[in-house]
Formats: structure tokens, sequence, C-alpha cells
């Protein structure tokens, strides 16, 4: 008996190996197929992270110093200096710092892994929407290669914007996997449970995921009201997830929810610039550079969308009948009441979370096909298009990166060489208006550098300020401080040095100038 049981472990292996093999075997063309797909979008990434947004910003310094803390066993809720930004990718790339070490590189991988798994679930999404596996595989190809701002900015680690669209399309496929009938009760518990701590997740990251969560939530209870009263299992597991968002605030008198104030444009505006700001979300406009578009009409994404949404629905009504158009327009509805839209210029962060139901969408309108030669070039002439499509956003996107305008959130070139030059005056503290963190974690923190613009780290603006003589590295692009800095020196006859590097001034006073004593500009200052 003994013997019969071992002989009968001993053959499992084999049989799901056997299985594994046939299946791989009738499945050659899409596991090809995915390789090939896989590795043009991290050929795209990794052309993105050797150009000009390559380089270290100052996001992801701050997360990178934020995972230095975690490793060191100093735990936070949020991102550093605010009340919103989980901390669930810092937590990532402190592990990643374990395996790769502390270095950029380790930095970029985790939002990079975060787009991969987005993609993988955007492909299940599209399975359950009933698409076939041309229109499953066109899903994955655009949700991984398109457009260039998401392809572009998947590389950079901005504290929360690679897990919230995972965790968004996460709650996407739990919504549509509850919305059918007659399933096993124990199932639908754990699907409410596994619904409820994403949402909770969700909220923890980022208050961005109710723009998804709120649209696919009333979607399901339209579909299915039934689900209401079993609600209970998700509210309790939503509870659960959003744990250190409640903690925080019941110690923070709830100062999550203070918000600067907009710029004064209304509801509708921000509704007008979503649809507007389509143009770039679907690559046919430059990322940070939209006047450098394929079709010379700010309307010509939204009306894109909409035929797309249109068809899609239309393929998808029996499985799912308006989810995708849904989802679309409550986000945009949902835009319309975040105040911090008004102080991102072109950036399209607020609508990273669209990007991939935009991807599902897309995948469903892509006609199936019969024959394996007609799949291969329907999905081969897709791929080439969509990467085609990437490839002339983010050069244009590096042409805009090395102009004379461009934004601070496009990295920051030249800063290993202020580095250097600090580490070889062996300079041990710094002043900065936004280059504090990258600075302090490119030379390993032989440098303590403030941000004083967007201050993050207390301690790093204490220790700035302890010197007897002050170095200071300023912008020369948004701010102009290096001038109100070299006007109050000369003023009172204070000597210095200045280095210009590229776009960084930096300053070697002779003596200690602390930046409250100077005209210094903030980013509060020129939004007020």
């Amino acid at each position: 008996m003994i013997a019969s049981d071992r002989t009968t472990a001993g053959a499992r292996p084999r049989e799901r190996a056997a299985a594994v093999s046939t299946w791989a075997g009738q499945h050659r063309g899409e596991i090809a197929l995915a390789l090939v797909v896989v590795a043009l979008g991290l050929g795209l990434r990794a052309w993105v992270g050797a150009g000009p947004t390559g380089t270290l910003n100052l996001d992801e310094a701050t997360v990178a110093l934020q995972a230095e803390q975690i490793r060191s066993g100093q735990l936070s809720v949020f991102f550093p200096n605010q009340g919103y930004g989980g901390t669930l990718e810092p937590m990532l790339v402190a592990l990643s710092f374990l395996v790769l070490g502390a270095t950029p590189l380790a930095v970029q991988v985790v939002p990079v892994a975060c787009g991969l798994a987005t993609a993988v679930v955007c492909v299940r999404v599209a399975a359950r929407l009933g698409l076939g596996p041309v229109g499953q595989a066109a899903t994955g190809i655009l949700a991984w290669c398109w457009p260039a701002y998401a392809v572009a900015f998947s590389i950079e680690e901005r504290g929360f914007y690679g897990v919230a669209p995972l965790i968004g399309m996460v709650q996407v496929l739990l919504v549509l996997r509850l919305s059918g009938d007659g399933r096993d009760r124990s199932v639908e518990r754990r699907d409410l449970l596994a619904l409820g701590l994403a949402l909770g997740l969700g909220w923890w990251q980022t208050p961005l995921s109710v723009l998804v969560a709120v649209p696919a939530g009333a979607w399901l209870v339209a579909r299915r009201p039934r689900v209401v009263l079993r609600s209970g299992w998700a509210a309790g597991a939503a509870v659960v997830g959003a744990a250190p968002w409640l903690a925080w605030n019941l110690a923070h008198d709830w100062a999550s929810f203070d918000r600067a104030p907009g710029l004064g444009l209304t509801w509708w505006d921000r509704v007008v610039d979503f649809w507007e700001r389509l143009s770039t979300a679907t690559g046919l406009a430059t990322p940070f550079d939209p006047d450098r578009a394929l079709v010379g009409w700010s309307w010509a994404g939204a009306v894109l969308v909409v035929a797309v949404l249109a068809v899609a629905t239309a393929r998808t009504l029996d499985r799912a009948p308006g989810l995708l158009a849904v989802l679309v327009v409550g986000h945009s509805l949902l835009y319309g009441m975040n105040s911090l839209v008004d102080a991102v210029g072109p950036d399209i962060r607020y609508q990273s979370l669209v990007l991939p139901v935009l991807a599902v969408a897309g995948g469903a309108v892509v006609p199936e096909v019969t024959g394996r030669g007609a799949r291969t070039a329907l999905l081969g002439g897709l791929a080439a298009g969509a990467v085609a499509l990437a490839v002339w956003g983010i050069t244009g996107l590096g042409a805009y990166a090395e102009s004379d305008d461009v934004s601070l959130l496009l990295g920051s070139q030249d800063l290993e060489r202020v580095a250097a030059l600090l580490d070889e005056r062996e300079v041990g503290t710094a002043v900065t208006d936004v280059a504090g963190a990258q600075i302090t974690f490119l030379t390993d923190g032989r440098v303590r550098a403030s941000s004083f613009a967007v201050p993050r780290f207390p301690d790093l603006e204490r220790a700035a300020r302890r010197d007897r003589t002050s170095t200071y590295v300023l912008d020369d692009r948004q701010l102009g401080n290096h001038d109100r800095l070299r006007a109050h020196l000369e003023a009172r006859g204070v000597g210095y040095e200045e280095v210009v590097i590229g776009l960084w001034h930096v300053v070697f006073v002779d003596g200690r100038v602390l930046p409250e004593e100077v005209p210094i500009a903030t980013f509060g200052d020129l939004g007020g």
C-alpha cells in the first residue's frame, strides 16, 4: 500500500509536466507572441531609461530614500510630508534594493513590474468580457506597448502611480466575476472579500482609486442588485485594506481630507479637460507637449475614444453591457472633482487609471479572425502600430525634455555631475529648491540636501542648514532662485563662487546664508 502511494505520488509530477508540455505545444504561437510583445515593451522602456527622461527625478529619489528608511525599520503610511499616497510601492522598492542594491535601476524595476502585471490583469478582464484569443492578445499588446505616456512613465517610480492602475484593474476583474448569476456561494464570498480588500488597498494608496471603484461598483449594483445583500464581506475586507489610512487619520485629525485649493477651475472645466487630454492618452499627441500631435485637433482623442467605446460596448453587450463606457465616462465625471488637476499642466497623471480600460476597449474592437496566418498578420500589425506610435511619442517627449521649458517632473539631467562636484569639494550638506532627494540618494547620503520648494524629509531640511558655509544647488528652469540668491549675496557683500552644470547653478557661499534670509520662490508662490 505504501509503495502504491509512493508510485502514485511520483506519477503526479510527471503527469503535470506532461500536461504542461502538451499545453505548451498546443499554444506555441501564443507563447511566442507573448514573449515577443514582452520583449518589445521592455525594449521601449530600456530606450526611455537611456534617454533624457530616464534620469532620476524628484519623486523617484524620494521613494528611494523612503525605501531605505523602510529597510532600516522606519515604516510610514504615506508618501513623505503628505496625507495621501500609500507606501506599497516604496515597500516593493525596499525589497528590490535587497536583491539589486540601492541603485536607480532597482527603483525603476518596480513600476515596470507593476505595468506588466497590469497588462496581464487586462488580458484576464478581456477574457471575462468574452473576447476571443485575438481580442485578448490585442488587449495585452495595447496595455503593455501603448500609449507613449504609459510606456515612458512606467519606468518612473512616482510613489503609487504604478500599483494604483493594477489595483484598479483587479477591481474591474472582480466586479466582472461577481456580475454573473448562478455562482457558488463560497466562490462569491471569496470574490467579495478580494474586492473589498482591493477597494481598501486602493483607497490607502490614492484617492484616485475611486475613479475606477465608484463607476465599477455602480455598474455591478445595477447589473446584480442582490450583491448588495452580501456586501458586508466586502465592507469588512475594505476596512482591513484601508487600516493604515484609517489609523493614521484617527491620529492626525483626518488630515487626509485637507486639500490645497484649486486654481479657479470649475467641475465642468475639469471634465472638458479630461476629454481634451485624451489625445495624449491615446497616443495621438506627445506627452507633456500636446501641441506636437498627429492630428491637429485637440478633440481627436475624444472622438476616437467615443468611437472605440461604441464598438466595444456592442461587442461586450452579452457579458458586460455598458461597463467599459461606464468606466470611462464615470472616470471623467469624478475627475472633475479633483482640484489637484489644476496644477499639473500637461501631465496626464490623473488619467493613469483609465489607460488600462482604454487598452481593453481597444482590444474589444479588434476583430476575431480564423487561421494562424491571419491571426499572426493582424496581431503583428497591431503590435507594430502600437510600438511605432509609442516610438513617435517617446521621441517627441525626449526632444521636449531637452528644451528650455522642460518640466521638473521629467528627470534631473546633469545631477550626477553636480553630485560628483559636491563629493569632490567634500561638501557635507546642500540647500536646493528641488534636488535634495536626488543629491542625497546619488551620493549615498554623503551629501545631505534639502528641497525647500517641495520639502519631504524634515531631517534633511534641518541638516542642510547646520553648516557654517552654505552650498546651494538651484534649478535654472521654473523658479529663478539662482538670480534671487545672487542678488541677495551681492547686495550684502557676501562672497561666493558659482558653477553652472547644465540646468543647475551650484553656489558655494562664503558663510552661512539660510533660505529664509533670501526672497526664495517655491511652487506655492507660483500657484498663488
